[in-house]
Order: structure tokens, then C-alpha cells, then sequence
């Protein structure tokens, strides 16, 4: 007997110091986990999955094997190894059948594998905020001839009274404006954080302010060093002249930062540098009187007024490829819906969709037949739509009014992508890092509006920040890129490439560079296109650009930065040791969109 009990006494000690010995193996792998997250997070993907690798090479914790693996698999898809992922999720799903981040994944994928703009028809708008020019006798605007959003800030250009009234739906601020200067336009570049006003006079332009906004500055020694900083209110009075001695009309600013509007008094369109260099010209007959024009893509579309006809413009060509002739109205506004469909606003007939397919006629349908819903057709004034919003200028009651768009169908319209988390100890703060874009790369404003962000299950209170960070700009032949150096990129970098294509150009392709925040700008010397290279540099909010303007791409992109969305909460104690998970859903009112990451912590107990 007493010898039983001493050989149980002796394997109970090897046991306990076996279990001790795993546990602290398991432990290793949780922070080797963490170290993966930190280098994602600072835009080290090709490091992060090394680290990874490093982690499951161990004793992992049996709940935290699915979680690796669908970590790993978000690690595979910006590295461009697709099937790879896509057995990472089997494996996670092996350990976890109900495992709705890894089917979400999964089902992201299928869908990039089937993209096409033409997977988009139907319409949707739900209200966001609406202002009125006038209310309880106080005058906000008084004659809206403009509107433009950027950092989740709504500007109406009031030409009147020479002012540019600002709001965020909560707070409000005017903008005074020089009153010797007739301003017609306002337009964004997200990449310098500038607001652009063509004027009677020439181009003005300004610095947005934002409280959500931090910067990083460039400082150029021997080496390069970054530091964040605040813009301030003050930059957004100091109006500065970019380029002067014509009237001028800006109809849009492109992701090269190109400036493209109509100078009516020379019946021209120009595209203009950031630096305020004439870089394109165009000549129209003095018989044309263009009220209006829209990019997409690399398409102007112009409305002219006298002939009630749409010119199609080809920035590439510098040439009109199209005339569509329209029927005759008095037509005030043309916009794009992101999937290349054209709407524009008359006095007659409201809110109107061009069907200019090669099959029928063209033919304008009201919006009413879309949505179902009448309020548009009695509409007089101008629309425009903008990184995922409609903004509705209504001259009739004096209104702007703000509405989310959205698409009916199986294929959702934006993409959801949270691609960095990091947990800090030392202050109990989680940042994510999220992305959302539109099927046509611009990317959502008036986020926060539509987000909700969990902790393992719970909503939490978060806030909203927009860095400008200081990108890194690689230079490939495309060829080489997809062959050799997609692995290397960093997260949120800039990529400039040429050369013609020697394999099949799948939209699949596409995954690494939207879920890793990084553009693509392709030159050519060619007036077409494939269009599948298209697809990829414009999704992922890049370009197309003509080989002659290579060394303007170059300075612009060296000058400018990337923007990049973050979601910070905090965490009160006790919180348990553990893998736990960051949840953010954007709601829209016909759908939702869902992504997930997870972070480890050691845990806190009471204070």
C-alpha cells in the first residue's frame, strides 16, 4: 500500500511539472502571437506571418487553434498566396465548425473571385442628415452652388455670401471666403488633405481641419523620421492660390491628385498638377456650353447644355469617344453611381438613371422605378455622390441632404477590411485598423455613422481616427510584382508599375492589395487599356496613367500621404487573460459587413 501510494505521489509530480512545462509553451505561442499582431500593425506583413510560423510551431492552446489559423489566413491573402488561405480556413473550421469569421472570409474571396462592375444595378439611398439653409430664422447658407465631403466633414460652398459653411452633423463652423473672387466649385484630394475651389479668378485651395485627424510630418535629415501632429482650425482660413488667370470650373480631382475641370472662357478642359502645372488640354467649339462634367475612372462625362447631349471624354486619349445624345431637358447635374452608371438631375423629370447599354435605346429611367419610391421625381437641383454618400442639394426648399448609397443584390457594394490590432498594456487601449471602399476604390466617409465595434460579444464606445501617414512608394515591373514582390510591400504603401502583362490578370489578384491598404498605379503608353488592370488600380484606390507623366506621378506620390482609418476603445478590469476578439460590423439598412482579428492580453485583475 504504501508503495502504491508512492508511485502515485511520483506520477502526479511528473504530471504537474509536465502541465506546468505545456502551459508555459502555450504561453510563448500567445506572445509570439502578439509580436505577429504588433508587426502587422506597423505594416510588416511578410514579418508578421515569419512570426506566426513561430507560434504554431509550439504548444498552441486548443481554443486558439482556429484562431491562428484564420489570423493566418488574413496573413496568406495580403501576402497573395489565395489558396493557400483558403486551406488555412479549412483547418480553422476543422477546430471550430461554427466559425462565422473564417465562413465570412471565405465567402469575401468567392465573391472577389466573381467581381465585375456589371454585378451592380440597383440602387438604394437611406438618410443620413439633412440641413436647411435657413432654420428658426437663422441663416446657415444662403445660395449652395457646391458641396464636398472629406474627413467625415460636410462643406457647402456659399457663393453668395462668400462663405464655405462646415459641418459634422454636430458641429458647425463658416469659412469666409475673399470677396473680390466669384467661386463656382468645390472638390477633395484625400491624399493631401486639401480642399480645391475653382473661381472666376483661377484655383484657390486649403488645409481640411478635423479633430479626428492626426498627421504625420516629414522631416528630411539623413534619414527620415515621422512624427504625428494635430492639424489646427486656423489652416482652413489660409486660403492659397494654385494657379491663376483663367475662370475655372473643377468637375473632379483623380487619385494621381490631377485636377480636371472646363475653363468656359477658353471652351477647354484643362487637368492640372497639384502644383498648379497645365499637364492636359482639351479645345471644344465655342458652340458648346458644358454645365457640368463627372469622372470615372479615367471617363469624363460632360453635360452640354445646348445640344441636351453627354460627351464622353477619354482622359488616356485626351479625345471624345462618345456622344450620347439625351432627350431634350433642361438638365442641371451629372453624377456617377459607383458602378458606371450615370444619374442626372433635370427640371422636368427629378432624378434620373441613363440605360446607354449597346442592346437598347437610350433611355432614362426615373429613380421611382428603382427604389420604389417617389420622393426624387419632383426634385429640382443637384446631386453628387462621393466616397459612398449622395449629397442632395435642393433648390426648391433650400436644403443639403446627406443619403448612404447602397445596392440591391446578391454582391455587396463595399468591402470591410480590418487589417491591423493592436492591444497596449500600458494604457488598456485597442486600435483597429480598418478599411472600407466602394466596388470603384473610393473609400466611405461619415464611417463612424454606420459602425459598430464589439469586444469578445459586447459593443463598446469607440473613437474615430483618421492618421495621414507618410506611405512607402515601390517601383516594379508588373510582371515581377505579381511574380516576386507582392510578399515584400508593406501595408498602406503606394506601388508604381509598367510593362505589358504576361499572365491572365484574375479579379482574385486584387485580394492582397485591398486587404493590405496598398495602391497601384500603372503607366502606359498605350490609349487602351486591358481592362482588368483597370479593375485592380482603380479598387484599390490607384490609377491609370499616361507614360509621359511619370515623373509628375512620382513627385506627387513622394509628396503625398495615405489615408488610413482607426477605431480605439479601452478596456476596464478585470480583464482575463487570453486570445480575445475585436468585432466590427458596418450596418447598412439592407445589409451588413463583418470582420474580425483577435489580440492577446495577459489580464488585470481588480483595481
Amino acid at each position: 500500500m504504501k508503495r502504491l501510494l508512492t508511485i502515485i505521489l511520483v506520477l502526479s509530480a511528473l504530471v504537474m511539472g509536465f502541465s506546468q512545462e505545456l502551459l508555459k509553451s502555450e504561453l510563448e505561442s500567445r506572445k509570439l502571437f502578439k509580436e505577429s499582431l504588433n508587426l502587422l500593425f506597423e505594416g510588416n506583413k511578410y514579418e508578421a506571418r515569419i512570426k506566426l510560423n513561430e507560434a504554431m510551431a509550439g504548444e498552441i492552446y486548443i481554443t486558439d487553434i482556429p484562431r491562428l489559423w484564420y489570423y493566418a489566413a488574413k496573413l496568406d491573402l495580403q501576402l497573395g498566396m489565395i489558396d493557400r488561405a483558403l486551406q488555412d480556413l479549412e483547418n480553422a473550421l476543422l477546430f471550430s465548425t461554427v466559425n462565422e469569421e473564417a465562413k465570412t472570409l471565405k465567402n469575401f474571396i468567392e465573391n472577389m473571385r466573381n467581381f465585375s462592375i456589371s454585378n451592380y444595378a440597383t440602387p438604394t439611398f437611406s438618410n443620413l442628415h439633412g440641413f436647411f439653409g435657413v432654420k428658426n430664422s437663422f441663416e446657415k447658407f444662403y445660395n449652395p452652388v457646391d458641396v464636398e465631403i472629406l474627413n467625415s466633414n460636410l462643406y457647402i460652398l456659399d457663393c453668395q455670401n462668400h462663405l464655405i459653411y462646415k459641418t459634422d452633423t454636430t458641429n458647425e463652423k463658416w469659412i469666409n471666403l475673399d470677396k473680390t473672387i466669384n467661386y463656382y466649385s468645390i472638390n477633395s484630394d484625400k491624399n493631401l488633405n486639401r480642399l480645391y475651389l475653382g473661381s472666376n479668378k483661377g484655383i484657390y485651395y486649403f488645409e481640411s481641419y478635423s479633430p479626428i485627424i492626426r498627421k504625420e510630418k516629414k522631416e528630411i535629415d539623413e534619414v527620415l523620421t515621422k512624427e504625428s501632429t494635430y492639424t489646427t482650425s486656423e489652416q482652413e482660413n489660409q486660403i492659397k492660390a494654385l494657379i491663376e488667370g483663367f475662370p475655372f470650373i473643377i468637375y473632379a480631382i483623380d487619385n494621381a491628385g490631377r485636377i480636371i475641370g472646363y475653363d468656359p472662357y477658353n471652351n477647354e478642359i484643362k487637368v492640372i498638377g497639384f502644383k498648379g502645372q497645365i499637364l492636359q488640354q482639351k479645345k471644344f467649339d465655342d458652340s458648346y456650353i458644358f454645365t457640368d462634367g463627372v469622372l470615372w475612372r479615367n471617363s469624363l462625362y460632360l453635360l452640354e447644355y445646348s445640344s441636351s447631349s453627354i460627351f464622353h471624354l477619354d482622359i488616356l486619349k485626351n479625345e471624345v469617344v462618345e456622344i450620347i445624345k439625351l432627350p431634350s431637358k433642361t438638365y442641371l447635374s451629372i453624377s456617377c453611381l459607383p458602378w458606371n452608371k450615370l444619374m442626372l438631375s433635370s427640371i422636368e423629370d427629378g432624378l434620373e438613371i441613363l440605360n446607354n447599354s449597346h442592346e437598347s435605346e437610350v433611355e432614362l429611367m426615373k429613380i421611382s422605378e428603382y427604389t420604389k419610391d417617389d420622393e426624387f421625381d419632383e426634385f429640382k437641383g443637384r446631386v453628387k455622390i462621393k466616397s459612398g454618400v449622395m449629397i442632395i442639394t435642393d433648390y426648391k426648399d433650400n436644403e443639403v441632404t446627406m443619403q448612404r448609397l447602397n445596392s440591391q443584390g446578391k454582391y455587396d457594394l463595399y468591402l470591410l477590411n480590418l487589417y491591423g490590432l493592436n492591444y497596449n498594456e500600458s494604457d488598456r487601449k485597442v486600435t483597429a485598423k480598418l478599411n472600407v471602399i466602394d466596388v470603384s476604390g473610393e473609400k466611405m466617409e461619415f464611417l463612424s455613422k454606420n459602425i459598430l465595434v464589439m469586444d469578445m460579444g459586447a459593443r463598446v464606445p469607440f473613437q474615430y481616427i483618421r492618421s495621414y501617414i507618410i506611405p512607402d512608394v515601390y517601383y516594379y515591373d508588373i510582371n515581377e510584382l505579381f511574380e516576386i514582390h507582392i510578399p515584400q510591400i508593406n501595408t498602406d504603401s503606394n506601388i508604381i508599375t509598367h510593362g505589358e502583362i504576361t499572365f491572365k490578370l484574375t479579379p482574385e489578384k486584387s485580394i492582397p492589395f485591398i486587404l493590405s491598404s496598398s495602391s497601384l498605379y500603372y503607366l502606359t503608353d498605350e490609349k487602351s487599356i486591358n481592362k482588368d488592370i483597370e479593375n485592380l488600380a482603380y479598387l484599390s484606390g490607384g490609377a491609370i496613367i499616361n507614360d509621359e507623366y511619370e515623373s509628375y506621378l512620382n513627385e506627387y506620390l513622394n509628396f503625398s500621404y495615405k489615408v488610413v482609418d482607426y477605431f480605439e476603445y479601452s478596456l476596464f478590469p478585470p480583464i482575463v487573460s487570453g486570445i480575445n476578439s475585436t468585432t466590427i460590423t458596418l450596418l447598412l439598412e439592407d445589409n451588413l459587413l463583418v470582420d474580425t482579428l483577435f489580440y492577446y492580453t495577459e489580464g488585470i485583475d481588480n483595481e
